[in-house]
């Protein structure tokens, strides 16, 4: 039996991605302005969070039990084998989140990451406020 869905949880899912998109930009920002890694890390972070999120709204939409801590959401993730764009938003998103761990990137690579995430994160509300 599918669980009935909960606006209140959807509202709560799409402002967080909003605020962690915002707060990846104002990073991203300080990064350029003063290069300094730990605001790269930060915004590689939120970025990630972002997905992360669009995969946990989805699949809730999709009627499944969701885990409630960060480290459930990375090995849920893990082992997510729906749709191809979630694989790919999957992949995207363990990328960023090494990147968090590694500080492996310029101003450039955490650009196309933070247009790439914003992208999605429009599709994706877009989509669910066509549901």
């Amino acid at each position: 039996m599918k669980r009935k869905k909960d606006n209140k949880f959807i509202k709560k899912e799409i402002l967080i991605m909003n605020n962690f998109i915002t707060d990846a930009k104002k990073e991203l920002d300080y990064y350029k302005d003063t290069n300094t890694t730990s605001f790269g890390i930060q915004a590689t972070e939120k970025l990630w969070g972002v997905l992360a999120h669009i995969i946990r709204l989805n699949q809730y939409l999709l009627g499944y039990n969701l885990p409630r801590t960060h480290g459930n959401n990375i090995l849920y993730m893990k082992n997510l084998v729906t749709e191809r764009e979630l694989q790919e938003l999957r992949k995207r998103a363990n990328i960023m989140h090494k990147r968090f761990y590694t500080a492996n990137f310029n101003y450039d690579s955490l650009i196309a990451d933070y247009n790439y995430v914003l992208r999605k994160k429009n599709e994706y509300i877009n989509k669910i406020k066509m549901r």
